[in-house]
């Protein structure tokens, strides 16, 4: 088994005093179970440090970027964004936005890495949405650019909700191609445009949702690319609370292999970022969670 470069902080799970659709107790129980599967060790684990306020600002507005590390954001970004003690969750976008940089940065190195969080992709430049207070992928990507590493970039996007925030952001450049497969009857309400869209109707089950997935890898095969960013969201499982779909734990599997098995083929580095997934269970949650990051180990070479 190789050791993939997993990146985690212990703030990405905070100790809530009120009940939340946001599963924040999934990242620790995760962290705990790649341990447990041996996975996680020592060696192979990196920590993040929280990003400055330019380097964040050079994705997001200034004004906005100032208001979250302030803790002073309007009751209607706080309603948009709708996380509980969201004042706590402001910090924690700080370090979250610098694990998927050093998830990406690590790929680069290695050929592939991984942050334990991230995903935060309903997040545009003027401001949060769905959860999200920065878009971590594109603060990342925008850093890699701007510095030179890379030239060009694919952003996967295969959590349930479209990739709306990113697709906004990156809509005028050229070097990166935003990729997004979605439930079409699920937030946002009103969808943008990414440079390839995938809707997919209520109810789809594994069979037709790894065909949609094999027919857009086929199309991006040929596209420029020196980093794939996946958004590896398991929302689309059929127990999900806020998902629509009807993929099983052995569709998560396939996806995940042919996601792998597309960059790796290629010879493309491969960051992840966790995504959504919204479960009763964390338990359940946690397990299909830990599918990429098991695939990774066995079928990257």
């Amino acid at each position: 088994m190789i050791s993939l470069p997993i990146v985690f902080h212990p703030l990405y799970d905070l100790k809530m005093s009120q009940a939340s659709r946001f599963p924040i107790q999934k990242y620790s129980q995760l962290k705990k179970k790649l341990e447990i599967d041996g996975i996680l060790k020592k060696r192979n684990l990196f920590v993040p440090l929280p990003l400055s306020l330019s380097i964040i600002s050079r994705t997001h507005d200034p004004l906005y970027v100032n208001r979250v590390h302030s803790c002073s954001l309007s009751e209607m970004e706080k309603r948009k964004i709708g996380l509980p003690e969201i004042d706590r969750f402001c910090e924690r976008a700080f370090v979250s936005a610098g694990g998927t940089l050093l998830a990406a940065k690590l790929a680069l190195n290695f050929g592939f890495a991984a942050n334990v969080a991230g995903g935060s992709h309903h997040a545009a430049r003027s401001g949060g949405s769905g959860f999200c207070i920065f878009n971590d992928v594109a603060i990342a990507v925008n850093y890699l650019l701007e510095s030179g590493k890379v030239k060009n970039v694919i952003i996967l996007d295969l959590d349930v909700h479209q990739g709306d925030g990113t697709a906004t952001i990156f809509e005028m450049d050229p070097r990166v191609v935003t990729v997004s497969i979605h439930c079409e009857k699920n937030f946002p309400v009103r969808k943008a445009k990414s440079d390839l869209d995938i809707d997919l109707k209520k109810g789809v089950t594994d069979t037709e949702y790894l065909y949609f997935l094999e027919n857009t890898l086929k199309k991006i095969n040929t596209v420029p690319a020196d980093l794939v960013v996946y958004n590896a969201g398991v929302d689309i499982h059929e127990n999900d609370s806020l998902g629509y779909l009807k993929v099983s734990s052995s569709g998560i599997v396939l996806r995940e292999e042919k996601v792998v098995e597309f960059c790796r083929s290629r010879g493309v580095p491969l960051v992840i970022t966790l995504g959504g997934g919204y479960q009763k269970s964390i338990a359940n949650l946690v397990a299909l969670h830990s599918i990429i990051f098991k695939v990774m180990v066995n079928c990257w070479e």
